[in-house]
C-alpha cells in the first residue's frame, strides 16, 4: 500500500468518526428536548407524593 493510499484511508476514517460521533450527539440532544416535559411531569408526580410513572 502506498502512502498516499494509507493517509487517504487515514483521513477517511477520522473524518467518519467524527461525523458519527457528531451524529449521536445530535441524537441523544434531540432525545433529550423531547423527552424533557415528561422528565418534569414524572418529576412533578414525585413531589406531589403519588409515585405512578
Amino acid at each position: 500500500m502506498t502512502t498516499e493510499t494509507a493517509m487517504a484511508r487515514t483521513i477517511t476514517l477520522v473524518f467518519t468518526g467524527i461525523l458519527m460521533m457528531m451524529i449521536s450527539g445530535l441524537v441523544r440532544g434531540l432525545i433529550y428536548v423531547a423527552d424533557a416535559p415528561r422528565r418534569r411531569r414524572v418529576a412533578r408526580k414525585v413531589a406531589a407524593g403519588d409515585d405512578q410513572r
